[in-house]
């Protein structure tokens, strides 16, 4: 029976998903609307000829090119004028176009512009007439690396390298190739090589780092959570152990749960996964059971879809089900949007019964901080149906809810979480408790 059930609220699950897959595609795939871009000067059509009555056009000013062209060039486009820039050292290639610097420095700058064909075609120019240049090698190599042809930029680098097999750039550049191509050991040897033969390389430093960052699959992670109430002594003790896997197609999550509560323990086990479906569309998938059936629901299931959408909203449906003694079916809808660091969020839940259907919702807000690793948060939430992890929470009318999080990595290895959180408990009895959480974790990478 307990199979049956399971399995029925797995189909359920992902009949709901199928179906909001279904609505959310013809969002997905519709581009946000982008005004045309400007024609090119090139694309610019010819004027009307001006009629002989009119006045002539005036001149257009010439260029300056006294002094050291390159040098000021240089300046405009670090400081913004990247279009003047390019113009000056157009002007200056028309008047010596043997210039390899100015050529170099045009390519580079059509390369921060994007145009990553032009810039091309000016870096392999260079490189034509002067091989193994020192600055227009590397910048054909970012070249390619910007323009998603890591195949090219490996050639380019590796050919470079054998006439300067101790140049730390070239040997940095061919890495980041190596690590596009998902050539990691390689990359890595390259790396290590960079900095044995300047241990100050900080690019070379950070790239390795982050190459052996990702290569560390597994995470375990212990969490503790304490309860107390302002008119019952015993507190509620809860722990967590889970490992989980990131894989090609999402990461794998199982979790092992031990409970204390008054004179009684249970034990539960669970599982977890976030199938990638396509880019901007995965699956949260979640089912576990107890032995006992006391503390924890005897079985339970979970399934949402979430979806990214045009400026930078997510949004996600779903359905839980619980198999207390009653089971409790439990539909969830939630909306984000993030703003910069920031992300504020909102779930519903509607929870059918005998007696018609509760609404609860929980309402908060993130901040994310450097590369997103870090955050803290403030949630709050009202109804029941958050809050339908046991026993004991299934006996409430109502419950208020407010938690802080944080989350903090240290090193690359190690993360810490810490919870604090008061709640406002009602019971069937009618009495109100006054509940303070405290949690804390711990996880480390392997």
């Amino acid at each position: 029976m307990r199979r049956a059930s399971v399995l029925r609220a797995v189909v359920a699950s992902l009949v709901v998903a199928g179906t909001f897959a279904l609505a959310t595609a013809v969002l997905a795939d519709d581009p946000v609307p982008v005004p045309a871009a400007r024609p090119r000067p090139s694309e610019t059509p010819a004027p009307t000829p001006t009629p002989a009555a009119a006045e002539p056009a005036a001149s257009p000013t010439p260029i300056d090119l006294s002094g050291d062209v390159v040098v000021r060039a240089r300046e405009l486009a670090t400081s913004g004028h990247r279009a003047e820039a390019i113009s000056l050292l157009r002007a200056r290639l028309e008047q010596r176009p043997t210039d390899s610097d100015a050529r170099t420095l045009l390519g580079t700058v059509l390369s921060w512009e994007g145009d990553y064909p032009a810039a091309r075609a000016e870096l392999e120019r260079v490189i034509a007439e002067h091989p193994g240049h020192g600055d227009a090698t590397p910048a054909l190599i970012r070249v390619e690396l910007w323009s998603d042809e890591p195949l090219r930029a490996e050639e380019i680098a590796r050919n470079a390298l054998l006439r300067s097999p101790d140049d730390t750039t070239l040997l940095y550049l061919h890495a980041k190739a190596q690590h596009a191509l998902l050539h990691d050991s390689d990359a890595l040897a390259d790396l290590e090589r960079a900095l044995r033969i300047d241990p100050k390389d900080q690019l070379a430093a950070d790239l390795k780092e982050s190459i052996e960052d990702g290569r560390r699959l597994w995470t375990a992670r212990v969490y503790y959570t304490l309860d107390l109430f302002d008119k019952q002594n015993a507190p509620w003790n809860e722990f967590y152990l889970s490992l989980k896997r990131d894989t090609g197609y999402g990461p794998f999550i199982v979790k092992y749960w031990h409970a204390v509560r008054f004179d009684q323990n249970a034990d539960q086990f669970e599982f977890e996964a976030y199938p990638r479906i396509r880019p901007g569309t995965y699956l949260f998938l979640m089912g576990g059971f107890a032995a006992d059936g006391g503390l924890y629901p005897s079985y339970r299931a979970a399934g949402d879809i979430y979806q990214a959408l045009p400026w930078s909203f997510e949004v996600s449906v779903g359905y839980r089900r619980l198999g207390f003694s009653e089971p409790v079916n439990i539909y969830t809808a939630y909306v984000a949007k993030y703003i910069g660091d920031w992300m504020p969020w909102v779930r519903f839940y509607l929870t059918p019964n005998d007696v018609g259907t509760s609404h609860s919702f929980q309402v908060g807000c993130r901040k994310y901080f450097g590369d997103g690793t870090d955050w803290v948060g403030l949630r709050y939430g009202h109804g029941t149906a958050p809050e339908l992890l046991s026993l004991g929470q299934v006996e409430l009318l109502n419950s208020d809810t407010v938690l802080f999080e944080a989350v903090k990595t240290i090193g690359t290895r190690w993360e810490i979480g810490l919870e604090l959180g008061y709640a406002r408990d009602e019971q069937l009895s009618g009495i109100e408790l006054n509940r303070f959480t405290f949690g804390a974790g711990l996880s480390y990478r392997f």
